[in-house]
C-alpha cells in the first residue's frame, strides 16, 4: 500500500545575488506523475524548474526550484534557499543503513550531515496536527525548526567567520499507512517570514494524490547492458517532467536543454573523443585487465603504519564488461543554477560520478565560455570511457588527472580533433617551473614552484589536491600532471632535447602492470624501473618551456 507524505524542509544558502528575491512557491497548471514506479502525482510549482534526484541518494526523488536560484535573505549574513523536494521512504525490504525510514530520521540524517543544510532541528510546539483538505486520509503536518549553517558571503567565495545563525523553520504533512511513503519537501525562512511560505507548502501539499500504477511493459528487454541501459533511463524519464533521452552510437544523453544545436554538437564532439580515446586504449588491451570481484569486495584493513585508507595508494580492481561502455550515460543540466542543484561544483562545468555512472554538465556560456564546455567534457570523458575500459581501478592523480587534461588539449574543428598544449595548464606550469623546484613549507605558507616528479608520481589524491609537504595548490599539481603525460606521449615525436627510448613506454607499463593486480605502488615501481630521475627531469622541464 502507497503511503503518501507532504513535508516542508531543508536548508541552503543563496547567493548575493538571489538576496530576497524569491517569492513563496505557487501551483501551477502542471502535474509531477508517477504512474510507472510509485504512484502519486502533484501540482508542480509555477514556473520552477525540476532537477531529478541524484542516483545514488535513495531518499530524493529529485526537486523543484526557481530558475536562476533564487533565495531569501534571514537578516544579517543568513539567507535560506528556496526549493521544494520530492522524497521517498521505502521500508518494503529493509533498507540498509543510512537510509531514511521516516520524515524524523530524514531530518537528522539527511539535514544534519550536509553542509548548507541547516543543525539543530528539532520538531516545533503543537506539532503533529491534523491537515484538512487533502485526498489523503489521516493525514498530519509537523513542522522542524533549526539554524542556518553557513553565511552569504561564505558561499559567494568571501572569508567569513563567526556569523549570526537565523532561525529557519520546515513543514511536514503525511498519514499513517503502509511501507512506502512518498515526501513533498520544501524549504522556508523562520520567525515573521514562515507564515507566508508554510501556507503556500500547504497549498502544495494538498494537490497531492494518489494514482494507479500502469501495467509494466511486456516488451522484451534485451540482456546486453544497452538494451537494459536504454529501458531504466526509458523509465525515469517517463516520471521526470521536461526531461528526454537521446542516443548516439556509445551513449546516452539524457537533459532539459532546449538548446538542440548544443546537444546535437555535445553528441558529435563526444563520439569524436571517443575514437581519440581508442587509439591510446583500443579495445584489446581489455585482456590486461584481470580484476578480481572477492578483492573488490574485501573489507578494507587498517595498515600496521596507522596510514588513514584514503591516504593509501592501493587500488582495487572491479569487472566492467567493456560491451557496458557502450551504455554511457551523460546528463546535460539546462543551466549552471540546476547543475549545482543536481550536485556539481561552481569551479567547473562538468564532472564524471563513476558510482552512479554518469557525466554531469552543462553549458557554461554564461561563465568561461563554450570552450570551457568542450574542455572539461574531453577531461571527463575520458574518465568515463577509462572507467568501463579498465574497470574501477584508480591510478595516481598524476596519471589520471594529467591524462584526462591531455586530452582536454584536443581542439576540435572540420568534424575532427588535433591535438594542443591544454589552455588551461599550460601557462601555470611554464610559471612553476621558472620559479624552481619547490621546497616543503609550512601549513600557513602557499607554495612556490613544483614538485620533484619522483615523488609527484607517488601522491596519493589528498597530495595531490594540496595537502603535500610543499603546499602546492591542485591547479599546480593538474598543471605538471598534464605536463609530464603531454611530455611523456610527445616528447618522442617531437624530439624532445635528451629524450629516452625508454621513457615511451612508462606509460604503458605503469597502466598494464596496475591493470594486472591493482598496487599503485608496484605500478610505479616496474615502470620507472632504471629510470635516470635528474635526466628525465631535466628533459621534460626545457620540453614544457620551449612550447
Amino acid at each position: 500500500m502507497l503511503r503518501l507524505r507532504s513535508l516542508a524542509l531543508q536548508l541552503a544558502l543563496v547567493s548575493l545575488a538571489g538576496l530576497a528575491a524569491a517569492q513563496e512557491p505557487k501551483p501551477g497548471s502542471s502535474w509531477y506523475e508517477d504512474m510507472v514506479q510509485l504512484g502519486f502525482r502533484v501540482k508542480a510549482p509555477k514556473d520552477w524548474g525540476f532537477t531529478p534526484g541524484n542516483p545514488l541518494d535513495p531518499n530524493t526523488i529529485g526537486k523543484w526550484a526557481p530558475n536562476n536560484g533564487e533565495g531569501v535573505g534571514l537578516g544579517g549574513d543568513a539567507g535560506v534557499f528556496i526549493n521544494v523536494y520530492r522524497v521517498r521512504f521505502d521500508n518494503r525490504d529493509n533498507p540498509p543503513k543510512g537510509v531514511a525510514r521516516d520524515i524524523r530520521s530524514w531530518v537528522s540524517q539527511g539535514m544534519e550531515a550536509g553542509q548548507e543544510k541547516g543543525h539543530g532541528w528539532s520538531l516545533a510546539a503543537g506539532y503533529p496536527r491534523e491537515l484538512k483538505g487533502t485526498k489523503i486520509p489521516s493525514a498530519q503536518c509537523y513542522v522542524f525548526e533549526g539554524l542556518s549553517t553557513e553565511s552569504i558571503r561564505a558561499y559567494a567565495g568571501a572569508q567569513v567567520s563567526g556569523f549570526e545563525k537565523k532561525p529557519i523553520q520546515s513543514y511536514a504533512v503525511f498519514p499513517l499507512a503502509a511501507d512506502l511513503d512518498v515526501a513533498l519537501v520544501g524549504v522556508g525562512p523562520g520567525e515573521k517570514k514562515w507564515r507566508s511560505y508554510e501556507k503556500a507548502f500547504e497549498t502544495l501539499a494538498k494537490s497531492l494524490e494518489p494514482l494507479a500504477l500502469e501495467s509494466a511493459s511486456k516488451d522484451a528487454v534485451g540482456a546486453d547492458p544497452r538494451s537494459q541501459k536504454r529501458a531504466k533511463l526509458q523509465a525515469e524519464m517517463a516520471r521526470t517532467p521536461g526531461w528526454r533521452m537521446l542516443e548516439s552510437a556509445n551513449y546516452f544523453i539524457v537533459s532539459n536543454c532546449t538548446d538542440e544545436p548544443f546537444l546535437s554538437e555535445v553528441q558529435e564532439r563526444i563520439e569524436a573523443i571517443r575514437k581519440v580515446y581508442q587509439v591510446d586504449y583500443p579495445p584489446e588491451k581489455a585482456c590486461l585487465v584481470r580484476a578480481s570481484t572477492a578483492a573488490a569486495e574485501a573489507p578494507a584493513e587498517e595498515p600496521a603504519d596507522g596510514v588513514p585508507a584514503e591516504e593509501r595508494t592501493v587500488a582495487i580492481p572491479v569487472v566492467n564488461p567493456l560491451e557496458a561502455s557502450r551504455s554511457s550515460v551523460v546528463r546535460v543540466c539546462s543551466n549552471q543554477e540546476q547543475y549545482i542543484q543536481y550536485g556539481g561544483s561552481p569551479s567547473a562545468p562538468g564532472y564524471w560520478n563513476s558510482a552512479a555512472e554518469e557525466l554531469v554538465l552543462f553549458d557554461d556560456q554564461k561563465g568561461g565560455g563554450r570552450a570551457d564546455t568542450w574542455v572539461v567534457l574531453n577531461h571527463e570523458a575520458f574518465h568515463q570511457y577509462i572507467y568501463y575500459f579498465y574497470g574501477s581501478i584508480s591510478p595516481h592523480s598524476w596519471y589520471k588527472e594529467g591524462t584526462g587534461d591531455f586530452y582536454s588539449g584536443y581542439m576540435y574543428a572540420h568534424r575532427k580533433f588535433t591535438l594542443q598544449e591544454n589552455p588551461w595548464r599550460i601557462r601555470g606550469i611554464q610559471e612553476s617551473l621558472r620559479q624552481g623546484l619547490a621546497k616543503p613549507k609550512s601549513a600557513q605558507d602557499v607554495g612556490t614552484g613544483y614538485a620533484p616528479l619522483s615523488e609527484l608520481v607517488r601522491w596519493s589524491q589528498p597530495l595531490y589536491y594540496g595537502s603535500n609537504p610543499y603546499r602546492l595548490s591542485a591547479p599546480d599539481c593538474y598543471a605538471q600532471g598534464w605536463s609530464f603525460i603531454y611530455f611523456l606521449r610527445t616528447g618522442e615525436k617531437k624530439k624532445a632535447k635528451g629524450w629516452s627510448p625508454a621513457w615511451g613506454q612508462i606509460l604503458d607499463t605503469y597502466l598494464a602492470t596496475l591493470a594486472d593486480d591493482g598496487e599503485l605502488d608496484k605500478a610505479v615501481d616496474t615502470a620507472y624501473a632504471g629510470i635516470d630521475w635528474a635526466a628525465l627531469e631535466e628533459s621534460w622541464k626545457n620540453y614544457i618551456l620551449s612550447l
